[in-house]
């Protein structure tokens, strides 16, 4: 903390320099991964590892999940051309009107059969209700003619080709990290308890399983690396520290091939299909 302190408390930066933002970077290590899955809704599936996510962060000693091979959620605003006309508006107007409003409202788009605008806003878990009272119009009389009024709204996903499976089935996956000294072991054991706890209470047709479980290979390595530093005690000791060595390799290999190439793949499949959003929101707007 004294060094961000200082760094912060720096006077000789140039007048028009912007202030230092300072970031502490903390080791985390993915540990193991959970599968929500089942034939159930998209949206379904999406909430209910929300929750689980939400659950396992205030686990004792577990601080860091994230949500991936589910869509984001978008709120749909769909506004026929006639309406518009008679209303004298534009998309370009129903957009700005929804971008102004004091609400904190997740992405989404207006559509119409000539064309649609996406909408950008802060926020997140929010529902097309919560649009219904924006006001669009006012009229001389000092009514308002409001969005809900002209409009079909409507809670849906992102129009992007992502998906999860496990099992076969539809899927939404977490993933769990060891951050910084927090313990694997204890880390994988909190949440395959809480594991069995909801199994359960599950809904009809929707299952829980993990897979990735980083920390089954810690005891072994640990013992391995245990009977070959008391082996080398004895006779043979550069040829032992080879074999110690080499099998430390192996058992890295093992893990790297075992642990990250499958979640590896899926986050490049999910990084390219960030970067084609990316194109096709920039060609939209």
């Amino acid at each position: 903390m004294k060094k961000f302190e200082t760094i912060i408390s720096i006077g000789t930066f140039p007048e028009d320099a912007e202030e230092p933002v300072v970031r502490e970077v903390i080791r985390r290590n993915n540990v193991i991964w959970i599968a929500v899955y089942g034939d159930a809704p998209e949206k379904t599936l999406k909430y209910l590892a929300e929750k689980i996510m939400d659950d396992i962060t205030s686990l004792k000693g577990v601080t860091l999940a994230n949500l991936l091979g589910v869509r984001k959620g978008e709120i749909q605003i769909e506004i026929s051309e006639s309406v518009l006309c008679q209303y004298g508006l534009t998309l370009g107007h129903v957009a700005d009107a929804v971008r102004k409003t004091s609400l904190d409202l997740p992405a989404g788009r207006i559509k119409t059969t000539g064309g649609e605008i996406l909408v950008r806003t802060k926020g997140r878990r929010y529902h097309a209700t919560d649009y219904s009272n924006v006001a669009i119009l006012s009229r001389p009389d000092g009514s308002i003619v409001t969005l809900g009024e002209i409009a079909r709204l409507n809670d849906g996903f992102e129009d992007v080709d992502l998906f999860a499976r496990f099992q076969g089935k539809p899927a939404a996956l977490i993933r769990v990290f060891r951050v910084a000294d927090q313990n694997a072991l204890a880390v994988v054991k909190q949440v395959k308890s809480y594991i069995e706890r909801i199994r359960p209470g599950l809904p009809a047709g929707v299952k829980i399983g993990y897979f990735g479980d980083d920390s089954k290979y810690l005891p072994e390595l640990k013992s391995r690396y245990a009977e070959l530093s008391f082996s080398m005690e004895g006779e043979g000791k550069e040829q032992k520290e080879a074999m110690a060595v080499s099998l430390g390799f192996g058992v890295l290999f093992a893990t790297f091939v075992t642990l990250l190439l499958i979640p590896c793949g899926y986050l490049i499949l999910e990084d390219m299909h960030n970067v084609l959003r990316a194109i096709k929101e920039k060609f939209t707007y």
